[in-house]
């Protein structure tokens, strides 16, 4: 029987912190679950997106996409969803 995968968007702007905490929440709490994270860079103009894609380079569970404009935050957070869904994700958070 196939493990139900969990996926989580995380659209982000500007401040990285907050991000890194909310991933790092994530990961403690879905300890040896199926999951995948996808965080949405909106356009930050303060390279937080680049920074956040190389802090999470070699780390299978999280994706950094990175929009070249601000889309908002519906239009952004569907960015994250395609992307969930590409992955098999049965829930989306």
């Amino acid at each position: 029987m196939k493990k139900e995968k969990i996926g989580f968007c995380i659209l982000h702007y500007l401040v990285k912190d907050v991000t890194i905490n909310c991933v790092n929440s994530i990961m403690e709490k879905c300890k040896g679950e199926n999951y995948a994270i996808v965080i949405v860079d909106n356009a930050s103009n303060n390279n937080s997106g680049k920074e956040l894609q190389k802090l999470y380079k070699n780390n299978n569970k999280v994706k950094v996409i990175i929009n070249k404009t601000n889309l908002g935050f519906a239009k952004g957070n569907n960015v994250g969803f395609r992307y969930l869904k590409k992955l098999g994700c049965d829930y989306i958070v």
